[in-house]
């Protein structure tokens, strides 16, 4: 097994919402941690580095540049308000294509399905979303199909998309199991007291 960390790069931006990076980063951080073992280290950037104000009012602190920020193993793009006004930013949607591009997995939530849409990463691929977030998915990229009704999250090839911040959790447990198996999965939906969405309502479309 792979003992070093995995790097996974968050995309921060103002407006963004809360859950939708602190779910995910938290099941990431409950896996492996039985062990004292860290299997993936996040790197929250954003566009010059510094603080965003999330749609929550609470301050989240980038490490990281858009230039600065180290190659990645694993993307994580959050959702919420902020991610509707970035759909015209040609610097944003460009970076976030190149992440998805060079990862080796990358997750999705809300709104921030748009951004990989309009960057062309998503071409060919079914995502779980919401109405709303599905009718700016096919005016973007005609190549993805977006499943607004039958799924909470959802995996096809590397991309795993979460309609909504709840299911954030456990399609971030979906990555974790993909990455360190079920085992490390389960453990950690235990730990964090999370039950699981059951079988049907997931969709997993691997090669």
């Amino acid at each position: 097994m792979q003992t070093r960390s995995r790097k996974v790069a968050v995309l921060l931006f103002d407006e963004v919402d809360a859950l939708d990076v602190v779910g995910p980063l938290s099941v990431l951080s409950q896996a492996g941690r039985h062990w004292n073992w860290r299997p993936f280290k996040a790197m929250l950037a954003s566009r010059d580095g510094g603080a965003v104000v999330t749609r929550d009012q609470i301050e989240l602190a980038a490490g990281y540049s858009f230039e600065s920020c180290p190659q990645c193993d694993g993307l994580l793009v959050p959702g919420g308000y902020g991610a509707r006004a970035l759909l015209g930013d040609e610097r944003v949607v460009s970076w976030v294509g190149a992440r998805a591009a060079e990862a080796s997995w990358v997750l999705s939530v809300g709104w921030g399905t748009t951004l990989l849409a309009k960057s062309g990463a998503l071409a060919g691929r079914c995502v779980a979303t919401t109405p709303e977030v599905a009718a700016i998915v096919a005016s973007t990229d005609a190549g993805a199909t977006a499943d607004e009704a039958s799924v909470a999250y959802r995996q096809s090839e590397k991309f795993h998309s979460a309609a909504t911040s709840y299911s954030s959790i456990d399609c971030a447990l979906q990555v974790v199991e993909q990455v360190l198996g079920k085992g490390i999965a389960a453990r950690a939906a235990r730990e964090l007291g999370h039950p699981r969405a059951s079988a049907e309502r997931i969709e997993v479309l691997v090669p």
